[in-house]
C-alpha cells in the first residue's frame, strides 16, 4: 500500500499532508466547474424581447397630488358657513383659494383669489350669495366681492367715513339685513355698510 500511494504522490505532485481534506488543486477545480455551470444556467436563460412584454389596457382615474398641496389645506385662515345654501367657505391662505363645502363637509367647488390678492385674511356671505372677501394687495388691504359661483365681480371701495386717513380692514361680517361691518384697525372701530354698500355710521 505504501509503495502505491508513494507513486501516486511522485505522479500527482501532493504533498499528502492530511488524507481527508481535499487538496487546493482539486478545490479550485470544483470552484471553476461550479462557475462553469452557473454561467451556463444564465446564458440559457431567454431575454424577453420588447414584443413578448404584455400591456394592460387602463383608462385614466385621477391624479392623486403629493399631501400638502391641492388634495388639503395650506394654512386655513378663516371659516364663514352660509345658512340660506347651507354651505361652508373656508380660506385656504397657503393656495390662495377658497373651498367651499356643503354642510356635511362634503366638497363642492373651489375658487382662487390669487389674481386679485396675495392672502385672504376674512370672508362673509350675504343672503344673496355674495361673498366679500378682505385681501392683502402690494396696495394694502382691499375688500373684493365675488359671487356665489366665484366669479370676480370688483373691488369695493373703501367707505368715506368724512377723513382722510385710510381704512385698513382687518374683519368682517354681515348680519340679517346684509348690512356690512368692518373692522377698522387704522381707528379701533366698526364701520357699518349699507346693503348697497354704501356708508352708514361708525362706532363708538
Amino acid at each position: 500500500m505504501s509503495a502505491v500511494t508513494s507513486k501516486l504522490r511522485e505522479k500527482i505532485n501532493i504533498e499528502y499532508t492530511n488524507p481527508g481534506a481535499l487538496h487546493p488543486r482539486f478545490r479550485l477545480a470544483v470552484l471553476l466547474l461550479i462557475i462553469l455551470i452557473l454561467a451556463w444556467s444564465l446564458g440559457s436563460v431567454p431575454v424577453s424581447s420588447q414584443s413578448d412584454v404584455r400591456a394592460v389596457p387602463a383608462d385614466f382615474l385621477y391624479q392623486l397630488d403629493p399631501p400638502g398641496q391641492t388634495n388639503g389645506f395650506l394654512r386655513p385662515g378663516a371659516i364663514c358657513a352660509d345658512p340660506v345654501a347651507h354651505e361652508v367657505l373656508v380660506v385656504d391662505e397657503g393656495h390662495n383659494r377658497i373651498v367651499v363645502f356643503n354642510e356635511e363637509g362634503i366638497y363642492r367647488f373651489e375658487f382662487s383669489v390669487a389674481p386679485y390678492c396675495g392672502s385672504v385674511r376674512d370672508l362673509a356671505v350675504s343672503s344673496d350669495g355674495f361673498v366679500f372677501v378682505i385681501g392683502s394687495t402690494a396696495d394694502g388691504v382691499k375688500l373684493f366681492r365675488f359671487d356665489f359661483d366665484g366669479q370676480f365681480l370688483g373691488e369695493v371701495a373703501h367707505p368715506a367715513t368724512g377723513d382722510s386717513e385710510r381704512v385698513l380692514v382687518s374683519s368682517l361680517g354681515l348680519d340679517s339685513q346684509d348690512r356690512l361691518f368692518l373692522l377698522d384697525g387704522t381707528r379701533h372701530e366698526v364701520i357699518r355698510l349699507n346693503s348697497d354698500l354704501s356708508f352708514d355710521r361708525s362706532f363708538p
